[in-house]
């Protein structure tokens, strides 16, 4: 599960387009992202908030007349493209780099019947990325 949050302004669709982006960082590290993979990516925007309960000054307005959404912000069509280019690439690696972190920091665990699940590492991957990046 991969979950992409920002405070850029965007719409669903724009939102849809960086969860297409995602899979790419995924590929980065090695893996792939396809349909019976399991795998899903969801993303939000902070910018534009639908309030939770209505406002003392909306009370007086027609129901018809109040906007779900109460500021809609979006990027000026102009400069949509080069700041979608920007933010699919940080999208990209933003999935990498967390995927990353999580393999290297995770900690050996015991689970149900004893099982033990080995942590990566991550001196002895340094230690492997310095020889073999070196030659």
């Amino acid at each position: 599960m991969i979950i992409l949050a920002t405070d850029a302004p965007l719409d669903a669709r724009q939102l849809g387009r960086l969860c297409h982006r995602a899979a790419f960082g995924l590929a980065r590290t090695g893996s792939t992202c396809h349909g019976g993979s399991g795998d899903f990516v969801i993303a939000f925007s902070t910018t534009n908030r639908i309030p939770d309960r209505p406002s003392s000054s909306s009370k007086l307005q027609s129901p018809s007349l109040q906007s779900p959404v109460s500021s809609l912000q979006s990027p000026p069509l102009l400069y949509e493209q080069p700041i979608m280019s920007l933010l699919s690439l940080a999208v990209i690696e933003c999935v990498e780099e967390a995927i990353y972190n999580s393999l290297l920091m995770a900690t050996t665990v015991i689970g149900r019947h004893n099982h033990i699940r080995h942590a990566l590492p991550a001196a002895e991957v340094q230690r492997l990325l310095r020889k073999w990046l070196r030659g």
